[in-house]
């Protein structure tokens, strides 16, 4: 199943402006500013670090309103390794994150690990978290570059119950690229899109990189949005 596409997200004006830099003086010099992707998304599976991340957001539950604040340590690739995932060899990637949430003052524990399996050669193969474990039922390989304002489907994942095993959903990651504080950095988003099998509303967690034209990615933050019955969310974690 090919799930390659392409979404302009910016109007034709930017497009052009952020398609083509013109340099220098004189003549000039045209330089393609995409930025390279693939790459990118091989340097998020194997970098290793450690940010301090605020807290904020709010939701409404049954009606009532309520703030969010908190702090917490994120480790990217914390204990990666290669491992056997559903009888294949794979690089396992581990992000966790540890600290605290107030919901209207009131504190909660976070302690969230999320293991992302890929095999040498890119393909995807699965992402287990608190909740989920997800096989991969399908995926594109991400071209080599990407343009301002366009995204690429990378996977589709089964989900089910880590404990029961039940089937829970699907798992969607998509990669988009958005302009940046400069033409020369760029945005690069990991948008997870969770669509449960209980209801119709999907949880989406958004992760920015900020893209160099080298194809070294540095995280910014992460936001997650979840929907369900009688309640909504949004989570902003940053730097």
């Amino acid at each position: 199943m090919r799930l390659l596409t392409r979404k302009k997200l910016y109007s034709s004006g930017a497009a052009v402006l952020s398609g083509m830099l013109l340099l220098g003086c004189g003549g000039g010099s045209t330089v393609d500013t995409s930025f390279p992707l693939s790459n990118a998304v091989r340097n998020i599976d194997t970098n290793s670090a450690a940010h301090t991340l605020n807290i904020d957001g709010n939701g409404q539950r049954n009606g009532g309103f309520y703030t969010v604040t908190g702090s917490a340590t994120l480790l990217e690739g914390a204990g990666n390794q290669y491992v056997s995932f559903n009888g294949r060899t794979a690089w396992l990637n581990r992000t966790t994150m540890a600290g605290t949430l107030f919901e209207n003052y009131s504190g909660y524990p976070i302690n969230s690990i999320v293991d992302r399996y890929v095999a040498d050669d890119g393909t995807p193969l699965g992402v287990i978290n608190n909740d989920n474990y997800c096989n991969v039922n399908s995926y594109a390989p991400l071209p080599y570059r990407i343009r301002m304002g366009e995204s690429y489907t990378y996977a589709v994942y089964d989900c089910a119950d880590r404990l029961t095993l039940r089937p829970t959903g699907q798992l969607t990651t998509t990669f988009a690229l958005n302009s940046g504080s400069s033409l020369l950095l760029a945005d690069l988003a990991r948008i997870d899109t969770f669509q449960s099998n209980n209801y119709g509303y999907p949880t989406v967690v958004t992760t920015h990189f900020s893209l160099y034209l080298t194809g070294n990615p540095t995280f910014i933050s992460m936001s997650i949005h979840r929907n369900g019955p009688g309640y909504s969310e949004q989570l902003n974690y940053h730097l």
